[in-house]
């Protein structure tokens, strides 16, 4: 794919050299997930504590942890991000009820109300473990499960925005492998509103939503994620945090300012750990 091979992933950072091989996109054709436990749920734009703002190096959210990258200027956009990461494996003793986590790359979503995205969700529901990928374009549809996963499963992700005239044009590719068995989607859709903005590209852990508000946590223990790039609208290239861009640090909170979940520090501005905390 020639946008692959403009847009390819920086090496492995030190310490996660691991996750290198996540880079290899094995065939596999995608297929129905089988459980449809986050098909009435969504995503959300990052929801800010009080007194957090989008400007600051470190901000606290009800909904996300991990980190984004900005753009240095008001007219700054980014058409490009990806990750490898692993399918966390969810502990249901810890979390024994209904509870649930996303793991997704993305663009939108903290200056924006829009989110488009891919990723993996990783979730208690009845006291077990449900493990699948999805994609969403948020407000679009809501969490839209395209096949089941296992838990340590090796994935990548990314998510492109072609500005260009011709096929696909103002559209998102969608792309999420799971290298581990093969399986695949590659999608192109629209924003899920009349425009997005893309004026963020992040790398996030996230308690999605219902109807009735954000959703307990499930306890996901700490998800690595390595290999990630970002390019902007101008074809500059960096991991999440780059000279070419500044970026935010994540961390889940909540009212009574507890920790939900927290990123670790960045190595090489292309790879972090999110570690679970508590439930709610």
């Amino acid at each position: 794919m020639q946008i692959a091979r403009l847009l390819r992933p920086l090496a492995a950072a030190a310490g996660l050299t691991a996750l290198a091989m996540f880079a290899a996109a094995p065939a596999g054709a995608a297929t129905a997930a089988s459980s449809p436990t986050l098909a009435k749920m969504h995503t959300h734009p990052v929801i800010l504590l009080p007194g957090n703002g989008t400007t600051g190096t470190t901000v606290h959210s009800s909904n996300w942890a991990g980190y984004v990258s900005l753009p240095t200027h008001p007219k700054g956009t980014f058409r490009f991000v990806s990750s490898s990461f692993t399918v966390p494996s969810v502990n249901c003793t810890t979390t024994p009820a209904d509870s649930y986590s996303v793991h997704w790359v993305g663009l939108d979503g903290y200056n924006s109300g829009t989110v488009e995205q891919d990723g993996v969700e990783s979730d208690c529901t009845s006291g077990g473990p449900v493990y699948s990928a999805w994609w969403e374009t948020y407000p679009g549809n809501s969490i839209t499960p395209v096949f089941d996963l296992n838990a340590g499963d090796a994935v990548t992700a990314s998510v492109y925005f072609k500005a260009a005239s011709g096929s696909h044009h103002d559209q998102y590719n969608l792309v999420l492998t799971d290298v581990t068995s093969g399986q695949h989607f590659n999608l192109w859709e629209s924003c899920g509103a009349t425009s997005c903005k893309n004026h963020s590209a992040e790398v996030i852990s996230e308690a999605p939503s219902s109807t009735s508000g954000i959703l307990p946590l499930a306890d996901y223990g700490v998800e690595h994620y390595a290999n990630i790039a970002v390019t902007d609208k101008s074809a500059q290239r960096g991991g999440i945090s780059s000279s070419n861009w500044n970026h935010d640090k994540i961390i889940q909170s909540n009212g009574s300012g507890q920790t939900l979940a927290s990123p670790g520090s960045l190595v090489g501005g292309n790879a972090f750990s999110n570690t679970w905390k508590r439930e709610s």
